[in-house]
């Protein structure tokens, strides 16, 4: 979470720089390279807030979200960020799943302590 928000976080260290390179082997110039993404965020709650990066087309619904950039020539100087929230965010919560054959248990507590007040 970062600034009461939870954050996806797209490295974009492993895109490859060509632009760094004069010349490859047997081309006249440098070849270029494309990029494009599709994220797609789900959640058990309703989503209050989306922000996606500059340029890139978003939709929210009401438990999912999709933030998508098209085909661009030009590499990002930064990773990609999608900030959301959900409306229940801040507040404690445990989830459980059984297993098939009843035997095991998989659970996961949410404690999110905040100092900001809770909206009306």
């Amino acid at each position: 979470m970062i600034g009461s928000s939870y954050d996806f976080n797209l490295l974009t260290a492993f895109l490859p720089n060509y632009a760094a390179h004069e010349r490859v082997a047997g081309f006249e110039k440098t070849p270029e390279y494309t990029y494009q993404y599709k994220i797609v965020g789900r959640s058990d709650q309703p989503i209050t807030y989306l922000s996606a990066p500059i340029g890139a087309f978003a939709i929210m619904e009401e438990n999912r979200f999709i933030v998508e950039k098209t085909p661009e020539t030009i590499l990002p100087k930064r990773d990609i960020h999608v900030y959301y929230r959900t409306q229940d965010m801040a507040t404690p919560s445990m989830l459980f799943e059984v297993s098939d054959d009843k035997r095991e248990v998989a659970c996961m507590a949410s404690f999110v302590p905040t100092f900001e007040p809770k909206n009306p």
